[in-house]
């Protein structure tokens, strides 16, 4: 068939169209930074990590700490010399309990820039998390000492406090704690809630209740959504032997964060001191769906079944 005749088939004609229209449709999804050809053609590797690390965020906050590790360690393949992206990452394998890889990950984002002060933060809580407390104390009282931004600052004097007192130096935390919540210090209200609930936390480990309960309702006056709050004054509520109000606080807490299995297990505990054993069976089978791994919590079930087979007809 000669070429002229070619042009003019049928076939062709409408094949022609076709590549014209698909044409059309690749440049007009081509300029939409949604679509999949635009990530496919046009977005470099730098902005498919941003992506990526976006959706990371997104797993993070659903619960799906391997999906977000693994979404971050594909972000760093694509931008190994991006310091935030692998900041983040660092952060993400910390909360996926994975802290010797976050030290190692946060460590590559302060070579690849010294100046990026939150890494510099994140590394001593990382430190603080894994038990290198010495290391710890050390990296946020060098901190201090330079000069930072209040929020810095702050960071860095709260973490210095929670690494005494995890090593059970009360007196300098004490210490530490009277001084940032002093007159002339210019607080906003959730860093004053903060510190009243290390202060608490302190006084309750020195078996000062009546001062811990004080201190922990002071603080929720300041904040009532804080679950924290009322979690840990319902701990020194059941130590000062008031176990109603230990429960009452626990169902607040319970309340706010339905979803911390924690809460839930302590509060059968206290329905068992109650006697309240169907409270405390259904309060107990909650926690361990929340912690399915969790030995008191399968200890605490297993117990308040037998108890309450044997007490069947």
């Amino acid at each position: 068939m000669k070429p002229a005749k070619i042009l003019r088939h049928p076939v062709f004609f409408a094949f022609a169209l076709t590549m014209v229209a698909m044409a059309l449709y690749i440049g007009i999804e081509a300029q939409r930074p949604g679509s999949s050809i635009y990530r496919a053609l046009i977005m470099c590797p730098h902005e498919k990590a941003l992506e990526m690390a976006d959706e990371a965020e997104k797993s993070l906050g659903a619960g799906q700490m391997a999906e977000a590790v693994a979404l971050y360690d594909r972000a760093i393949e694509l931008t190994p010399n991006d310091a935030r992206i692998v900041h983040r990452s660092a952060i993400a394998n910390l909360k996926a309990r994975q802290p010797a890889r976050a030290l190692t990950l946060i460590d590559k984002a302060l070579s690849l820039d010294p100046h990026l002060a939150e890494a510099r933060l994140d590394r001593a809580y990382i430190l603080f998390e894994s038990g290198l407390y010495d290391r710890a104390l050390t990296e946020y009282e060098r901190m201090i000492a330079s000069p930072r931004q209040d929020r810095m600052a702050f960071a860095a004097r709260l973490g210095r406090l929670l690494v005494l007192r995890r090593q059970k130096k009360y007196t300098q935390a004490l210490t530490g704690l009277s001084d940032m919540l002093g007159p002339n210090n210019d607080l906003t209200a959730p860093q004053r809630v903060r510190l009243l609930e290390l202060l608490g936390d302190c006084q309750l480990d020195l078996g000062r209740m009546t001062d811990a309960l004080s201190t922990y309702t002071g603080a929720i006056r300041l904040d009532k959504q804080n679950s924290t709050l009322y979690y840990n004054r319902a701990l020194a509520y059941y130590k000062t032997g008031q176990i109603r109000e230990s429960f009452d606080d626990l169902t607040r807490a319970v309340q706010i964060k339905p979803n911390e299995g924690k809460y839930h297990l302590r509060r059968a505990r206290v329905a068992m001191a109650l006697k309240d054993r169907a409270v405390a069976s259904s309060e107990a089978a909650q926690a361990l769906a929340l912690m399915p791994d969790d030995a008191d919590a399968k200890q605490i079930k297993k117990d308040l079944d037998q108890k309450m087979g044997q007490n069947s007809p």
